[in-house]
């Protein structure tokens, strides 16, 4: 499945919206496209992560413009994300039996570096 690119996103509608599959679920947290026309360091990973995660199942999560994204208060910055940096991937555990929120924060992560060194990325990809 094609990596899903959505408008700008609450925390709790992007919970909503992860699947239960009996694989792992990928999230993709990046930058607003067109923030000045450049998404800060994530341009550079969004087109290897949508070659890698081409036949896995990933959605991208916008966390907003440079301003929303700074705050403390950006939902994607609180549990159970706790994303510090982007852009960030997390690898939602498959067959998972607790709480969406439970999922979420036992998610594995990789960022920038680590996504753009192939060798760690299918790594982290295969679990």
């Amino acid at each position: 499945m094609p990596l899903l690119f959505t408008p700008p996103q609450t925390g709790a509608s992007v919970l909503a919206g992860i699947p239960h599959t009996a694989d792992a679920y990928f999230l993709v947290f990046s930058a607003s496209l067109g923030e000045r026309g450049r998404p800060w360091d994530c341009e550079n990973v969004l087109g290897p992560l949508a070659v890698a995660l081409k036949d896995r199942e990933a959605s991208t999560i916008y966390v907003g413009n440079r301003d929303e994204w700074n705050a403390e208060s950006n939902p994607f910055r609180q549990a159970p994300f706790n994303v510090e940096r982007v852009p960030t991937v997390l690898r939602l555990p498959g067959d998972w039996k607790g709480t969406v929120e439970e999922r979420v924060a036992s998610a594995s992560r990789i960022v920038e570096a680590d996504i753009l060194e192939g060798s760690k990325l299918r790594a982290f990809l295969k679990g």
